[in-house]
C-alpha cells in the first residue's frame, strides 16, 4: 500500500509532516524523532516494530492482521483497521494532526502494554512455565 499511501500524502499536502522510511535496521533514533508507526501489512506475526514503537509511547496504526488485535486495543493504545485500503490511515492520521487524538491516554496505555506483556521479565516466566508444562 506504500505506493497508494504515499499519494494521499501527496494529494493532501502532508508531505512535510509525514515520512514514510521502509526496512531500517537501527529504530533509537527513528522513535526518538516520530510520532506515528504505520504497518499496512497484509500478512504479520506478532511485529516487534509496533511492540518497541508502543514501548516508546508511539502512535500505531496498523492493518488488523496476525497477532495485532493480541496487544492493540483499537482506539484505546493504538489503532487498527480491517480494510487494506489507504483512506482509514490517512483519515487517522490527520485526526493526529488536527489533534482530535488523545495522544497522551494512547501513549501511556501503548507504554503500559509493550512493558506490561512484553517485558524480558514477562517473557522468561512465560517460557519456564512452557518448560514446566511441557516436562508433566
Amino acid at each position: 500500500m506504500r505506493a497508494e499511501i504515499q499519494k494521499e500524502i501527496e494529494d493532501r499536502n502532508l508531505k512535510d509532516k509525514v515520512f514514510i522510511t521502509g526496512f531500517l535496521k537501527d529504530l533509537r533514533p527513528v522513535y526518538a524523532d516520530v510520532d506515528i508507526v504505520l504497518l499496512t501489512s497484509h500478512n504479520e506475526g506478532t511485529p516487534v516494530a509496533l511492540i518497541e514503537a508502543m514501548a516508546n509511547g508511539k502512535l500505531v496504526i496498523s492493518t488488523n492482521v496476525g497477532g495485532i488485535s493480541d496487544f492493540v486495543e483499537n482506539g484505546v493504545n493504538g489503532f487498527y483497521f480491517d480494510d487494506f485500503t489507504p483512506e482509514p490511515f490517512v483519515n487517522k492520521i490527520i485526526e493526529y494532526c488536527d489533534g482530535k487524538i488523545d495522544m497522551k491516554s494512547i501513549s501511556e496505555k501503548a507504554r503500559e502494554t509493550a512493558l506490561k506483556e512484553f517485558s524480558i521479565e514477562r517473557l522468561i516466566t512465560n517460557y519456564k512455565s512452557q518448560i514446566t508444562n511441557y516436562k508433566k
